[in-house]
């Protein structure tokens, strides 16, 4: 149960973070300017500091990026081909430029450009931890809890078959009318098992 909680939440989060840049990139669309990348690079890192926009030429070449100065073309990227072929272009890998994993979302803009907003993962990992307590607690409950009921079910179920034991060594020793009366009044579950052998009086008058 722990597991799977702690995996909903991941998705949420996941999904939460993939939202949450489709709206930076919808709204940085509203504000490009093709003459100006570097400018509209410095207010989207002053708007969101925590995450990554790097601005992309048709032809790959890297116009500007909230994470410095970027020489490496980026025409080969999953996310970049996927936007300039289909208008939106999303890939959770490792940033071959800052070598942690990564969600990015990538956007193409009306001119051709592409508007790539990224965030490491580790924050919706920081995410799913804090929610986890909860979860984790619930779980203990649930297992203590199952661990108690456990143990005086099983309790239930094997007292009648210690007094069957009890009143078997109570017939070593010459008390007959006791195990009878116990093998009669016993649970349930233990007289199928008694009257499908010999009855106890020809047993012990054996």
């Amino acid at each position: 149960s722990a597991v799977a909680g702690g995996f909903g939440i991941y998705l949420r989060q996941l999904d939460a973070a993939r939202q949450s840049l489709h709206e930076l990139l919808s709204l940085a669309q509203t504000r490009y300017d093709p003459a100006d990348p570097l400018g509209m690079a410095e207010d989207f890192h002053a708007a969101a500091p925590d995450k990554r926009l790097t601005l992309i030429a048709p032809d790959g070449t890297v116009l500007a990026d909230t994470g410095g100065e970027v020489t490496e073309n980026h025409a080969d990227r999953p996310e970049f081909k996927e936007a300039a072929a289909t208008g939106w272009g999303e890939i959770t890998r490792a940033s071959a430029t800052l070598g942690c994993p990564m969600l990015y979302v990538a956007k193409r803009f009306p001119d051709g450009a592409v508007g790539r907003a990224a965030m490491p993962l580790s924050s919706v990992d920081a995410l799913v931890w804090a929610g986890m307590p909860p979860v984790l607690l619930g779980a203990l409950a649930a297992l203590v809890l199952a661990f108690a009921l456990s143990r005086s079910m099983a309790g239930r179920l094997v007292e009648p078959l210690r007094a069957v034991e009890n009143a078997l060594r109570e017939a070593l020793d010459g008390g007959h009318a006791y195990v009878i009366e116990c093998i009669i009044d016993t649970d349930e579950t233990v007289r199928p098992m008694v009257s499908a052998g010999k009855p106890i009086t020809e047993f012990l008058l054996e």
